[in-house]
């Protein structure tokens, strides 16, 4: 639309110029009002497009974002990070997402503009040509419509391999940084060298070919082709310039003299428009990767820790005292709360205490809380605030709700940690008929393993390297699936539960142990 109303303005100054050769004394202000009408429609439709295309690139950039690194923080090693390296992933995550924040929408709403730039004056520039000229014409359009296929075919590849080489560079920067001083102990400097040579020559190589050797190839040809149809298009128009009109002419060939002008600089929009494509074409790879199990399952409630924040108005007023039972938290003479044997938590009071029919809840201590709601017979509380695993101390904080942190800044909050019962007197691990392996390969690394740990004991696994120690405790975690057998904590099978409940419930020191690289 904003192109049409642009090309109604330059009608207007044709058809004011072809009413001046005939009426030289005519008047210029209905002409003029017309062209500044239309020039600030045009302009109206610029601020309105661009208004609401920078709010759709926001919105699609914002969107794209979290899609990829949801699915790249929900891929499997195994079957992901194992063969990515990791440069490759960094490079999606950084220059590919950061040409579709910023480039994507000006380029491509940039590569529109040129078709109907092109489009529009020409389609106009036949409609006042003899219609014989058009037929004469189509071989023409057939032949640089070829050549531009032809430079299309050829950049995509170009672009693509690019992307791989750019990918490879910094990969190779990345291990370098990670792996400085092996390299240095190992003697390896010039090696290292000679590969980020050979990796930058191929990065420049690619883009030197893609970027100006095929762009010089196809302008030097669409230009030497377009002035022969411009010059053909001028001795047409003068052979038949009383039917047409001075004003018309010019205007005809001043569209023809500016597409020509601006062939180098439309196709270099185009292609940069391409290359945003295909950085989000690389983004969407990622968006089909494959993906771990499901993170929380319909029956996991029951095995689940989790962190509720209570309104304190909400908790009421609580009480709190010390029996030979241990300590009891009540409210309104009914004993909610009772601690543990062992006195490091608080659970729900059971029936003896409670009172006979009746039966205590967590969810009894706010009503309305979600994550109460959600709450078994076995959970307990373990954290109050600031304090841990003393019932005591825990049942004076829930009554007199002290300021902290968390509420400091808002209404008065209590903090509570809870723990199912699932793992809190320890864990005994069974082992059955296990196999498992990595990724794709049909080589099991486990095989048939059949195991039984006790609750709360030290246990060592010993052996060669490459034996499967690693191996083994991935599969605690899922972190490698078993292929066949079966895990078995507290006679709960680890393949009916969520990832995220599994591995929360359990700790996992790696190798490596580190919590913090760089400096302070």
């Amino acid at each position: 639309m904003q192109i049409y109303l642009y090309l109604l303005c330059d009608l207007v100054l044709a058809h004011w110029t072809n009413t001046m050769a005939v009426h030289p004394e005519i008047d210029d202000r209905p002409y003029l009002t017309g062209y500044f009408f239309w020039l600030a429609a045009g302009t109206f439709f610029w601020v309105i497009c661009w208004h609401f295309g920078q709010q759709f690139t926001l919105r699609i950039s914002s969107q794209i974002h979290g899609d990829v690194l949801q699915r790249i923080l929900k891929a499997p090693i195994d079957r992901f990070f194992d063969k990515h390296p990791v440069g490759r992933i960094m490079n999606r995550m950084s220059a590919d997402l950061v040409v579709v924040d910023l480039y994507l929408y000006m380029k491509a709403t940039g590569t529109i503009a040129i078709v109907y730039q092109t489009l529009i004056p020409l389609i106009y520039v036949h409609t006042i040509l003899p219609l014989m000229v058009t037929f004469l014409a189509v071989p023409f359009y057939y032949l640089i419509w070829t050549l531009c296929m032809r430079y299309w075919n050829t950049t995509v590849p170009l672009r693509y391999c690019m992307s791989t080489a750019r990918s490879d560079v910094n990969s190779l920067i990345s291990d370098v940084m990670s792996n400085n001083v092996v390299i240095r102990a190992y003697r390896d400097q010039e090696r290292i060298c000679l590969e980020m040579c050979d990796a930058m020559d191929n990065q420049l190589k690619a883009g030197l070919l893609g970027d100006r050797v095929l762009r010089r190839w196809l302008v030097n040809r669409v230009i030497f082709l377009w002035s022969f149809y411009t010059t053909s298009m001028y001795i047409v128009g003068l052979l038949n310039a009383e039917s047409i009109g001075a004003g018309t002419l010019g205007l005809c060939l001043t569209n023809l003299l500016l597409l020509e002008s601006l062939i180098e600089v439309n196709l270099e929009a185009a292609t940069g428009a391409q290359f945003e494509f295909i950085a989000l074409s690389r983004i969407h790879e990622y968006l089909n990767i494959p993906q771990e199990k499901e993170m929380r399952t319909v029956g996991d409630s029951r095995y689940r820790s989790f962190t509720a924040r209570l309104p304190a108005k909400a908790v009421g007023s609580l009480r709190w005292k010390e029996t030979e039972k241990g300590v009891e938290v009540s409210r309104a003479g009914k004993v909610l709360l009772q601690s543990t044997a062992d006195g490091s938590a608080l659970m729900p009071a059971s029936e003896c205490i409670a009172g006979k029919g009746t039966t205590a809840q967590l969810k009894d201590l706010c009503t309305g809380c979600a994550e109460l709601e959600q709450a078994e017979s076995w959970h307990r509380i373990v954290v109050v605030n600031d304090v841990v695993r003393d019932a005591r101390k825990m049942a004076e904080e829930l009554c007199k709700h002290k300021v902290t942190a968390v509420s400091f800044s808002g209404a008065q909050q209590v903090l509570i940690g809870v723990q199912s019962g699932w793992l809190y007197e320890g864990a005994r691990i069974n082992v059955e008929n296990l196999k498992a392996g990595y990724a794709d390969a049909a080589r099991d690394v486990l095989k048939g393993i059949n195991l039984t740990f006790d609750a709360r004991s030290k246990v060592g696994i010993v052996g060669t390297t490459g034996c499967g120690k690693s191996s083994f405790l991935l599969v605690l975690l899922r972190v490698l699936e078993p292929r066949a057998g079966r895990v078995l904590i507290n006679g709960v099978d680890t393949r009916d539960i969520g990832l995220a409940t599994l591995r929360s419930a359990m700790g996992l020191v790696p190798q490596d142990p580190v919590m913090f690289s760089g400096t302070l």
